[in-house]
């Protein structure tokens, strides 16, 4: 975490016992398995629309956090990749600056956690560009105050995954669902139902256990074509060049890109706009 945090206004803080819980869920399976569509109040019925890349493209610039858009409780480095709850357990809703890509991993690093409250972080993504959003609407929670809302699809992180030094790494499927790793383990469903045809931009609630959290700055890819892959591909760099090889038919440039077979047909179809 960085020292140097913009200041903001104090509020009263809350009250423990009105933090509500995380339910933790035990959907394991791999990311091209079949999943059930879970029930949860943390998230809207899925909408069957045309799968797209949000945001356009790759990413040109890191993923940060809106250095604007965020609850009064919240306190951000001059980096924006690191915030902290200075106060109560709530008033921490904060989003990413910019699109974030179907497949596109969201990977935070649980910096401080506070043991006196209950429920944690709550994660997941929103339609509506932060840069429109005025930061005295924010309400103090995502879940159930902000999801109530249309063009917001979010869920509780079990608390047992909510452990200082944790990474949690979240992304959306082009089919709406969203799936989430605690370190390096296997994938998990988190919940289902985001409308993918819009841009989607993060949005992490730093609650409850959750007292900060950091930004990773790696750029990862997952899907059903790369789970399991072991590539290189770990910038938007090297994933770009060799989609552009693959559009532009430099065959000759493939075998700069120790890849496997998915990954290629992925890389094929991204360049052929069949995905």
């Amino acid at each position: 975490m960085g020292n140097n945090f913009s200041s903001v206004s104090s509020l009263q803080r809350g009250n423990p016992s009105r933090a509500s819980r995380g339910h933790p869920q035990n959907l394991k399976d791999s990311i091209g398995g079949s999943f059930p569509v879970p029930s949860h109040r943390c998230h809207h019925k899925q909408k069957h629309c045309p799968p797209t890349l949000s945001g356009g493209g790759l990413p040109a610039t890191p993923l940060l956090f809106h250095p604007h858009t965020k609850g009064s409780q919240i306190l951000m480095d001059l980096s924006h990749k690191a915030v902290k709850r200075q106060a109560s357990f709530c008033n921490a809703i904060t989003f990413s600056n910019r699109p974030v890509l179907i497949y596109e991993q969201v990977r935070l690093k649980i910096t401080k956690k506070q043991c006196c409250w209950s429920g944690a972080l709550r994660l997941g993504f929103t339609s509506k560009d932060p840069s429109r959003i005025h930061p005295d609407s924010l309400p103090k929670y995502a879940c159930p105050d902000l999801v109530s809302q249309s063009g917001f699809w979010a869920k509780a992180l079990p608390e047992e995954f909510a452990n200082e030094g944790n990474i949690i790494a979240f992304w959306v499927d082009k089919k709406g669902r969203v799936f989430y790793r605690i370190n390096e383990s296997a994938a998990m469903l988190f919940f289902s139902g985001v409308r993918t045809v819009d841009p989607l931009w993060a949005l992490v609630d730093v609650y409850g256990l959750t007292r900060g959290v950091q930004l990773l700055g790696e750029w990862l890819l997952s899907g059903p074509l790369v789970a399991g892959a072991g590539t290189n591909l770990h910038s938007h760099e090297s994933w770009w060049l060799l989609v552009a090889s693959i559009k532009l038919g430099a065959q000759e440039q493939l075998h700069n890109f120790p890849v496997n077979s998915s990954v290629l047909f992925l890389a094929t179809a991204l360049a052929s706009g069949a995905y």
